[in-house]
């Protein structure tokens, strides 16, 4: 019985002794205090780029092939941007739907409070369902999405995105 007893003693010995060192051992490297990440503020010196979709032509869209769609990129900084790469993605509400169209243009050279108009001819004429796509008759065809993005080489961005009425 006592052979036991030392036995279970100096188990327990030895995990306390390993636990302390483990714990001895995370205290060492974490001394320092957490401090939360800060995110990089814009300087009102850098570019600053804005977007701007007309209403009064998306509501002019028609679902059909070749429709112009015209946006406006601002840079409202103080330095000029050399480029912009700006996109236009139309998809379906329907996430069944597998086809998606891009299109894009850059606009080279954007002064310092300029603002150029980008045009697009996008096809807006209606998606081919496949016949699994789980589509309520009575609710009619799915929405038309637009979402145009414009990005700078230095990393500011802006990004539109339109609801279509079947």
């Amino acid at each position: 019985m006592r052979d036991a007893i030392s036995w279970f003693a100096a188990a327990a010995v030895a995990f306390f002794v390993t636990a302390g060192a483990f714990l001895l051992l995370a205290n060492l490297g974490g001394s320092r205090e957490e401090q939360p990440l800060s995110r990089p503020r814009p300087t009102e010196s850098g570019p600053l780029l804005r977007m701007e979709l007309r209403e009064d032509q998306l509501e002019n869209l028609e679902h059909a092939p070749d429709q112009r769609l015209e946006v406006d990129l601002s840079n409202t900084g103080a330095e000029p941007i050399s480029s912009v790469n700006a996109t236009v993605k139309v998809a379906s509400e329907n996430t069944a739907v597998p086809e998606t169209r891009f299109y894009r243009a850059v606009v080279d050279k954007l002064k310092a409070d300029e603002t150029k108009t980008v045009g697009f001819e996008v096809d807006l004429s209606s998606f081919e369902y496949p016949t699994d796509a789980g589509l309520d008759p009575a609710a009619g065809p799915p929405r038309t999405i637009l979402e145009v993005r414009a990005t700078t080489p230095r990393g500011a961005s802006a990004i539109k995105t339109a609801v279509l009425p079947p």
